[in-house]
């Protein structure tokens, strides 16, 4: 077992303050990721079902048939494209996506093969050291022991694929969908204590969003471009163009950063600018432009603004340029499968409007688990 460890630690990535990024717990980045699947782990009647149940232990046997072949007991692990369409007779609509998810997770963050954004979401340890092998031996052995607090139906068909996607990501430190969840009884409870007194007439933009910006090198906390973003809005918002500045980013550059985009830009504004904490929300999830504005878009619909009116975008020019141009309406299409805004004027180089879409609501696990 020493061994073991002295390799893993040997290739774990160099973490600048432990103390900056939170544990996440596997119930939590099991109802991010997985809403469906988790919300059905005590049902009784999935629980005896002839189909699901005939299915769980034809997947059981051709686990066991693996032997100690960690390769195909990883591929055991997955569904089958049959697999997916018998289970889905049997299950609500929202099953294939998650099923979609957990073995996309098997695949990337098990078998070692690459993300969509491979510099900044693939696995911590290289898939083929004999660390990360064993590792791999010791979360599949125990799948067969959940967690303390975990469903009392632990052997449903979706059950040890689920815990094995969760563990997964947690061994790869990728449990950046869980961590400051929930959001609005914490990070954003402050400022979601004033929503109900807001005299909405009185401000033309429901909040001000300001996409954050990685900084592309270790240990520094927040990005020069981000800084700039930050003075930009805060000129908006002392002229009461929104009640709120939304702050959007979250652990992305460099990869395995223990900084946070939205939670530095938020620290910034109390540090620098003495702004009040309930005059930020913070959205710290986002990975990419793209979802700066879905889930900007999400936080909108979930608590209550006003949808009908648009949200302000403030940042350096060159990335409204990229915000207002065709490439970014593709890019959304291509990754989102529909534009989470609608855009409106270009008021500045660096301001441009957007309504938001109910459209952005949609969770696609399957899509980046690390930002369902």
């Amino acid at each position: 077992m020493i061994w073991f460890l002295v390799l893993l630690l040997a290739t774990s990535p160099a973490i600048a303050d432990p103390l900056a990024r939170p544990f996440v717990s596997e119930a939590t980045l099991s109802q991010r990721d997985f809403p469906l699947l988790t919300s059905l782990m005590d049902d009784k009647i999935l629980a005896v079902d002839p189909v699901l149940t005939r299915i769980a232990a034809k997947r059981a046997e051709d686990a066991r048939r693996c032997g100690e072949d960690i390769a195909c007991r990883l591929a055991a692990s997955r569904f089958s494209p049959e697999q997916i369409e018998e289970i889905a007779a049997r299950l609500p609509e929202g099953w294939k996506g998650e099923a979609a998810a957990i073995n996309r997770i098997i695949s990337v963050y098990g078998k070692g093969e690459p993300p969509r954004y491979a510099e900044i979401d693939s696995l911590a340890y290289p898939a083929d050291s004999k660390s990360y092998r064993a590792l791999l031996k010791l979360i599949l052995d125990e799948l067969g022991l959940p967690e303390a607090d975990a469903a009392p139906h632990p052997n449903l068909v979706f059950a040890p694929p689920l815990r094995l996607a969760m563990r997964l990501l947690l061994a790869n430190s990728r449990d950046e969908a869980g961590r400051f969840w929930p959001l609005d009884s914490g990070e954003n409870a402050a400022a979601l204590r004033r929503v109900a007194s807001i005299d909405w007439p009185s401000f033309p933009y429901s909040v001000i969003l300001v996409p954050g910006e990685g900084p592309e090198v270790a240990g520094l906390p927040l990005s020069p471009f981000a800084a700039e973003r930050l003075r930009l809005a805060v000129a908006a918002w002392r002229e009461k163009q929104a009640p709120f500045l939304l702050l959007s980013g979250g652990y992305v550059h460099p990869a395995q950063t223990p900084f946070c985009e939205a939670v530095e830009m938020r620290r910034y504004l109390r540090e620098i600018y003495d702004l009040p904490t309930d005059a930020i929300l913070i959205e710290p999830y986002a990975r990419h432009t793209t979802t700066n504005l879905r889930n900007a878009a999400r936080e909108i619909f979930d608590y209550g603004l006003p949808a009908q009116k648009p949200m302000l975008i403030v940042s350096d020019p060159a990335q409204v340029d990229y915000i207002a141009g065709a490439s970014f309406t593709q890019r959304n299409q291509d990754e989102l499968g529909y534009q989470p805004t609608s855009l409106g004027q270009r008021l500045s180089p660096s301001r441009i409007e957007a309504l938001p879409s109910r459209l952005s609501l949609d969770h696609n696990a399957a899509g980046d688990p690390l930002d369902p």
